[in-house]
C-alpha cells in the first residue's frame, strides 16, 4: 500500500512476487477507508525554487469495507471534478497539486486499510496557510517582465470555489511556470 504515489513499500523485483501476493490477500480482508492526505511544503529559506521541508496531515473521511470506500472516493472526486487515478491496486484522487514554487500545498483522496490513525504534523496547520498563499504558478506566468510576484497573492474565494473547496482545481495550474529572474 502507498499513499504517495512516489514512495512504495517493496521493490516488484521477482523474488519479492510471493511475498506481495500474500500481502495483497492480506490488505483484501481489511476493513477499508478514505483518506484525506494533505502536504505543506516549506521554501528554503529566501528560494522559492528550493523545498525546506514538508509537514503531512493523515485523515481518515471514512470507513468501510474496499468496494465502499473505492464508491466514496469516486464519489468525491466526481463532486471535485477530480479523477480517480489507478497505479496498480492503488486508487487516488488529487484535489490539489503542488507547484513548482514554494512554499505550497498538495491533497489527495487515497484509499488503504483502516489501521491508520489521524496524524497530523507539528506546524501543520501554519505550514498550511502559508502554503495556500505561497506563490502560484499563474502569478509567474502573469507577473511583469523582471517582477516577482507580490508577497502575498490573492487567493481564490472559498465559496466560489467547487465544493467549498479552499483552493483551487488541480486543473487550473500551468504547465511550465516561468521562474521570477
Amino acid at each position: 500500500m502507498a499513499l504517495n504515489p512516489r514512495h512504495g513499500m517493496l521493490a516488484a523485483e521477482q523474488a519479492a512476487r510471493p511475498l506481495l501476493r500474500q500481502f495483497a490477500r492480506h490488505l483484501a480482508e481489511q476493513e477499508g477507508a478514505l483518506y484525506e492526505v494533505r502536504r505543506a511544503f516549506r521554501a528554503k529559506k529566501g528560494k522559492p525554487t528550493k523545498m525546506g521541508n514538508a509537514v503531512r496531515s493523515l485523515v481518515r473521511v471514512a470507513d468501510g469495507g474496499r468496494t465502499e470506500a473505492l464508491d466514496e472516493l469516486s464519489r468525491r472526486a466526481r463532486a471535485l471534478e477530480a479523477t480517480v487515478e489507478r497505479d496498480g491496486p492503488h486508487r487516488r484522487a488529487w484535489t490539489h497539486r503542488r507547484n513548482r514554487y514554494f512554499p505550497c500545498v498538495e491533497e489527495i483522496l487515497t484509499i488503504g486499510p483502516a489501521l491508520t490513525s489521524d496524524k497530523v504534523g507539528p506546524g501543520f496547520a501554519k505550514a498550511w496557510e502559508k502554503g495556500l498563499r505561497g506563490p502560484r504558478q499563474l502569478d509567474f506566468l502573469t507577473a511583469a517582465p523582471q517582477a516577482c510576484p507580490p508577497a502575498d497573492p490573492p487567493r481564490p474565494d472559498p465559496a466560489s470555489t467547487s465544493a467549498g473547496s479552499h483552493h483551487a482545481p488541480a486543473s487550473s495550474m500551468p504547465d511550465a511556470p516561468v521562474p521570477c529572474r
